[in-house]
């Protein structure tokens, strides 16, 4: 009980750190080229637990030949900690979660992650990286956070030269998430 909350604080404590960072573009970057699924499996051993308590269908469909990124590789992971837990959170016990990477035709590495959760409104897909946005009304929230995580994966995501959004076909329908990595330059 004792360690979940000092873990929980630790984590609250290292968003607030990330956003204020964020805000103040005050970031070090510490780049370096990495395989992307080293970066995914990294982030997806921090959420694991969570999948699991919940009984989820996990499956990583990562090709064995690396797929590098120039990247700050804590920075990144945190990105897609935020995502996955976001997934997790909002995928219903027994439910499926998918995590795919490859290679653009133009170089680009687009990694998706597809849940079979809730889904989101095409209002709220606007607004879901918006600091502080919570899709549940404050007064029945079920699902908890603190509406920080999807902005800190964004502003994470683009400090790489990246982009991130989401697609859902409506409630009910699960949601995709898309992050897409800028290719490695050779220059």
């Amino acid at each position: 009980q004792v360690l979940n909350a000092a873990m929980q604080m630790r984590t609250l404590v290292d968003a607030m750190t990330n956003l204020n960072m964020l805000r103040s573009r005050e970031m070090v970057m510490h780049r370096m080229v990495v395989p992307v699924q080293k970066i995914i499996k990294n982030a997806w051993s921090e959420v694991q637990k969570l999948a699991d308590a919940k009984n989820l269908q996990v499956t990583l469909n990562l090709p064995s030949a690396s797929l590098p990124v120039k990247c700050d590789p804590e920075k990144l992971t945190t990105a897609f900690v935020s995502l996955l837990d976001n997934s997790v959170r909002f995928t219903p016990d027994g439910g499926r979660i998918t995590i795919s990477a490859m290679l653009q035709a133009g170089g680009d590495m687009l990694v998706t992650l597809q849940d079979s959760g809730i889904g989101i409104t095409d209002a709220d897909l606007k607004k879901i990286f918006n600091e502080f946005y919570q899709v549940e009304p404050h007064t029945t929230r079920k699902f908890g956070g603190m509406g920080i995580g999807l902005s800190i994966a964004k502003g994470l995501v683009e400090a790489h030269g990246g982009k991130v959004w989401a697609e859902s076909q409506g409630p009910g329908t699960g949601s995709t998430f898309y992050v897409l990595l800028p290719r490695i330059s050779t220059s």
